[in-house]
């Protein structure tokens, strides 16, 4: 669009309609224009080849980027409850899973230690076979049961039993505040998602402001009526609102 303005402007100068001072404005804003592709070309190499190293390629590997649809078609869906997305947060979240394992495993120890301080119990059983003693029965069974108790121990296993106690406490503490923290990020992420529609929604009227004040601005430049110098602001106005608004609110969001 300056390339054309430029054109343009060329040929109103040649034509006395307008000062080299307007064709200057108009070629300093297209080196400015050249300035800005090239500084986002930069971006987009940097950012592609951190997105890459992020996913475990190398910042050389031949991927083409293609324009997420269905995340932005998920995008206009409405939002979900909070409740059930509280819920489906906690099944999915691995935090979640890691402690509700370290809280099963914690008091399955609990219960292994205490069951420790009961006797160990062992049935015992045999049979002896003799021959050739008069007074020795041919064939003898028994069987008996043995109970073992380790009594000089000075409390040992008890105290580990009432440690592993409170270490089931402690991990069902842990998971309980791990779920509570989960509930709070998916309820602060549901009120900034709630907050950055209404702010996108008022930037995308601010592009279209902008839009028609730069094309009612360019139809009073062409009918004499507006300077270069009020197309050129109402130009970079539109470019503003349209390349810094939605970047900005969707990388809050």
């Amino acid at each position: 669009e300056l390339a054309e303005q430029v054109t343009v402007a060329q040929a109103r100068l040649k034509a006395g309609v307008i000062t080299n001072a307007d064709l200057l404005r108009v070629t300093v804003a297209q080196a400015n224009a050249r300035q800005q592709q090239i500084a986002a070309h930069t971006e987009g190499v940097v950012a592609k080849a951190n997105l890459l190293d992020a996913i475990g390629l190398s910042a050389d590997a031949d991927v083409e980027l293609v324009e997420p649809t269905t995340l932005l078609s998920m995008a206009k869906l409405p939002m979900p409850d909070v409740r059930a997305a509280t819920a489906q947060a906690e099944q999915r979240r691995p935090e979640m899973a890691q402690a509700e394992h370290l809280a099963r495993a914690a008091g399955h120890l609990r219960s292994a230690r205490y069951l420790s301080l009961l006797p160990e119990v062992d049935a015992e059983g045999g049979y002896v076979r003799t021959d050739g003693q008069l007074f020795a029965p041919p064939d003898q069974w028994f069987v008996g049961v043995k109970a073992t108790w380790a009594i000089w121990e000075w409390g040992a296993t008890f105290f580990q039993a009432r440690a592993a106690s409170q270490q089931s406490e402690a991990s069902a503490l842990e998971r309980e505040n791990q779920r509570r923290q989960v509930a709070l990020e998916v309820k602060n992420t549901a009120a900034q998602t709630e907050s950055a529609a209404v702010v996108v929604e008022v930037a995308q009227q601010a592009i279209g402001s902008a839009k028609e004040a730069y094309r009612v601005t360019q139809a009073l430049l062409q009918a004499g009526s507006a300077t270069t110098t009020d197309l050129l602001d109402a130009q970079s106005a539109f470019l503003t609102a349209r390349a810094y608004r939605l970047p900005n609110v969707l990388s809050t969001s």
